[in-house]
C-alpha cells in the first residue's frame, strides 16, 4: 500500500464508531458493512480510534484490530486516519508505532490529558509525535471538553507554519478562535482546516475550512456528502437547509441524558442509530460506557424516521 505523505485532508470524514459484539470484541462483519455504508454514502476519508471510535477506552488488541481491518477493507479506496490519543507522550507513541505498521495515511492526537498541560508541553508533544511519525502528516484534535486544555491558537500558528502538523480537527467549540485560525491559516500550503462541529458546519466551511470530521456523519453520510457539495458550489441556501435537517437529527444525542454522561449519550445514539438502519448488529459500548436502554433507544429510531432515513436496503 502506498502512504499518501502528500495527503490534505477536506470535505466530509467520518470519524466512525467501532462496532463490538456483546463480549465488547470488534464486531467485524458491522465494521465491514459500516465501512461500506459511509464510502457509499460520500465520505471523502476515514478517522477511526477518535473521540467516536471509542479510542481511548479500548485495549491495544482491540486498537490494532480495528486499524489493521479498516486498512484491509478500504482497500486505498480513501484516506484512514487514526485517532492515537493517550494520556502521556509515550502512550500516543507506542499507539502511532502501531499505527504506521499498519499503513494508514495520517495520525491525529489530542494534547495529553489527566495531568494538566501547559503550552510549552503541548508544543513538546506534537514535536515528539511528528519526529516519531517518519513524514506520516499529524493532525492535531482540539477538543477541550474531553481533554481539560485549550490547544492556544499560538501554539496552533507555530507548529502549522513550521510543518510540524499537516492540519487540526477544531471541536473547541469556541468560534471566535476558530476564526481566527481561518483568518491565519486558510490558504496555508498543505495544511487542512477541519471543524469538528456537526451542527455548524455550514458555517465553517462559509468561513474557508476545508471540510469537517463530523459525529453525525455515521448516521447519515448521504447528507453530510450533499451539504458538503453545495458549500463547494457556493449554493449557501442548499447548504443551510441540509445543516437545518442535520442538526434536528442531531437531537439524537440527547434521548440518554441525564440518565447516563454526555459522552454515552452521543456514542450510544450513534450506535442504536445504526442499529435501527441495519448497518451494525449490536450497539455494545467499551465498559465504562453504557447504552442507551430500550426507551431511549426508541426515541433515536423515531428521530431518525422523522429525518427520513430508515433502514438500509441491504446491498
Amino acid at each position: 500500500m502506498t502512504v499518501r505523505r502528500d495527503l490534505l485532508l477536506s470535505g466530509v470524514i467520518s470519524p466512525v464508531v467501532t462496532p463490538l459484539c456483546k463480549d465488547r470484541s470488534l464486531d467485524q462483519a458491522s465494521f465491514e458493512r459500516l465501512v461500506e455504508f459511509e464510502l457509499e454514502g460520500g465520505v471523502s476519508a476515514l478517522f477511526v480510534l477518535g473521540t467516536g471510535g471509542e479510542g481511548p477506552y479500548l485495549d491495544m488488541s482491540q486498537r490494532e484490530d480495528v486499524v489493521a481491518s479498516a486498512v484491509k477493507l478500504v482497500r486505498g479506496r480513501v484516506p484512514i486516519v487514526v485517532g492515537i490519543s493517550d494520556i502521556g507522550t509515550a502512550r500516543a507513541l507506542r499507539n502511532l508505532e502501531l499505527s504506521l505498521a499498519a499503513g494508514v495515511d495520517g495520525l491525529v492526537s489530542t494534547p495529553p490529558f489527566y495531568g494538566e498541560v501547559s503550552e510549552a508541553e503541548i508544543d513538546l508533544h506534537f514535536r515528539t509525535l511528528a519526529q516519531a511519525a517518519k513524514g506520516l502528516p499529524l493532525y492535531a484534535y482540539d477538543i477541550p471538553s474531553k481533554v481539560g486544555v485549550k490547544i492556544p491558537v499560538t501554539t496552533t500558528l507555530r507548529l502549522a507554519h513550521e510543518g510540524v502538523i499537516r492540519g487540526i480537527k477544531d471541536s473547541s467549540g469556541d468560534m471566535d478562535e476558530f476564526r481566527r485560525l481561518c483568518l491565519a491559516l486558510a490558504g496555508l500550503d498543505g495544511f487542512s482546516l477541519l471543524t469538528g462541529s456537526d451542527s455548524s458546519a455550514d458555517m465553517a466551511l462559509f468561513e474557508q475550512a476545508d471540510g469537517m470530521i463530523a459525529g453525525m456523519a455515521n448516521v447519515d453520510p448521504h447528507g453530510f456528502a450533499r451539504m458538503y457539495r453545495a458549500a463547494l458550489s457556493k449554493d449557501w441556501a442548499a447548504a443551510r437547509t441540509e445543516q437545518d435537517r442535520l442538526f434536528s437529527l442531531r437531537d439524537i444525542t440527547r434521548a440518554g441524558l441525564p440518565r447516563v454522561s454526555s459522552f454515552s449519550a452521543t456514542i450510544g445514539s450513534f450506535k442504536a442509530a445504526l442499529v435501527h438502519r441495519g448497518v451494525i448488529e449490536c450497539d455494545a459500548l467499551q465498559l465504562p460506557l453504557c447504552e442507551l436502554d430500550d426507551r431511549e433507544k426508541s426515541v433515536v429510531a423515531d428521530l431518525v424516521e422523522r429525518a427520513g432515513l430508515g433502514p438500509v436496503a441491504p446491498a
